[in-house]
């Protein structure tokens, strides 16, 4: 019979949340990946519902104190409002909205892209609920150097082990959170793809 072998989860999904899942053997490992202080670059697909304003995208950008209200348990209805810090994220639009003429069309879905290098439980999600805005849709499409790309759900595939140490995607390299340009009037949809761990077939 065959050795068992324990898999540990690096940075879980909650329910609703779908894309990237990195599992391995080694506890050190998920540990050092997942430490905030590794300031590791999580990239998300992000489908929003609600008014998208330059001020809002900005304030993503800039990060700092979000407050936000969810249901009281305690009581049988009212809500409470909770708060929490959070750094700046990278947010960009993966397509502007335009009308048949040509010029910007506001509408009240949009698809994001957000990276942020903290890693705090529902960090997405609350940021985007304490600006008015809720998250319909939402995918991981890359942890660190390790990227979603094109696997189909389901699928299962080895990769190689590569250090904390050693991987591009983190700090505040590649991380610019301002806009190279008006994302209202163009959007750059190049993404850096250096540094990239290659996917092996298992």
């Amino acid at each position: 019979g065959g050795k068992n072998v324990t898999l540990k989860p690096i940075g879980r999904l909650d329910m609703t949340t779908e894309g990237l899942i990195l599992l391995t053997t080694c506890g050190h490992y998920a540990r050092e990946m997942e430490l905030p202080s590794s300031q590791l670059h999580r990239t998300y697909r992000v489908r929003v519902h609600g008014r998208l304003t330059a001020m809002k995208l900005d304030r993503l950008r800039n990060g700092g104190t979000f407050r936000w209200e969810v249901p009281n348990e305690s009581k049988e209805s009212g809500y409470e409002t909770m708060s929490h810090y959070y750094g700046p994220m990278k947010v960009q639009m993966e397509a502007i909205p335009r009308g048949r003429d040509g010029n910007f069309k506001a509408r009240s879905n949009n698809w994001l892209q957000i990276t942020c290098r903290e890693g705090k439980n529902r960090q997405i999600r609350n940021a985007l609920s304490a600006l008015g805005l809720t998250v319909t849709r939402l995918i991981r499409i890359s942890f660190g150097d390790y990227q979603l790309h094109s696997i189909p759900p389901g699928m299962v595939l080895r990769v190689p082990y590569k250090p904390v140490a050693k991987q591009v995607h983190k700090g505040k390299k590649n991380f610019q959170t301002k806009p190279k340009s008006n994302e209202l009037e163009e959007y750059d949809a190049a993404r850096d793809d250096e540094g990239g761990v290659q996917w092996v077939q298992g």
